[in-house]
């Protein structure tokens, strides 16, 4: 794993480069983004059963980009917090009821100590610049009887996770992630000083519905360049990495 600026400034100009090509591609531009993506997270927030949303509550989704599943939460308030928010405002439209705010996972200033119900880092924590300071960060902001949910990609080959013991393999073949986690567990470990796990699932089968329907309704994905591009993204997370997406749910560790 790497949390170097290096990796990290890197990998954020994928990710503009990546909504460039999205703001280009997206047909109805009058539209909230996030509504896109709704099959998604309401499928996600679905199986969250653990969590109750109230008038009340602040919820808060960090590294949200310009489809924050926070916009399918209808009651409290809702945040969304990302590095190149800046870029999304200007290309994508969020919906009005819904605070946005430039900032990184490791700071979030705009967000007061201790007043977040449910924190959601969704496809987030392995994009980010440095792991042990955006725990203590989502530590400090979340309430203590609050919630920090995380959805992330796991890779599962061997000898991918075997060789990354011995060299950065991911600086070479997933370039756009600064971390990158072998199992559920792991993910544990690293946040184990502030957070313990509730449970996690595997939710493979919602990525997967996800790619289709965007395939149906992206009119970049049928051109040369999307198909060139799928193939890319086929042979490393399929072939390469086998990777499959996975949700995580913590509740924070009392007095720390």
């Amino acid at each position: 794993m790497s949390d170097s600026t290096s990796s990290w400034t890197v990998a954020q100009q994928r990710e503009r480069h990546y909504y460039e090509t999205r703001a280009a591609s997206h047909g109805d531009h009058e539209q909230v983004y996030a509504e896109f993506h709704a099959p998604f997270w309401r499928g996600i927030l679905q199986r969250l059963t653990e969590l109750e949303f109230h008038d009340g509550g602040y919820y808060l989704d960090v590294g949200c980009g310009p489809n924050p599943i926070v916009a399918f939460i209808d009651k409290g308030t809702r945040i969304g917090v990302d590095p190149l928010m800046p870029f999304y405002r200007e290309n994508f439209v969020f919906p009005p009821d819904l605070e946005v705010h430039e900032g990184t996972i490791e700071n979030l200033s705009p967000v007061p100590d201790g007043s977040a119900d449910v924190i959601f880092s969704m496809n987030n924590i392995d994009h980010i610049k440095d792991l042990g300071a955006a725990v203590k960060t989502l530590r400090r902001k979340i309430k203590e009887d609050g919630h920090l949910v995380i959805s992330v990609n796991i890779v599962k080959s061997a000898w991918a996770a075997g060789l990354s013991k011995v060299v950065d393999i991911y600086k070479v073949v997933d370039p756009t992630h600064t971390y990158h986690f072998h199992s559920p567990q792991e993910v544990a470990d690293q946040i184990s000083d502030h957070f313990e796990m509730v449970r996690y699932e595997n939710i493979d089968v919602l990525a997967e519905e996800m790619a289709e329907l965007k395939k149906s309704k992206d009119t970049e994905a049928t051109s040369m360049k999307g198909r060139f591009r799928d193939g890319l993204k086929f042979l490393k997370n399929d072939m390469l990495l086998r990777e499959d997406l996975f949700l995580l749910l913590f509740k924070p560790k009392p007095g720390t």
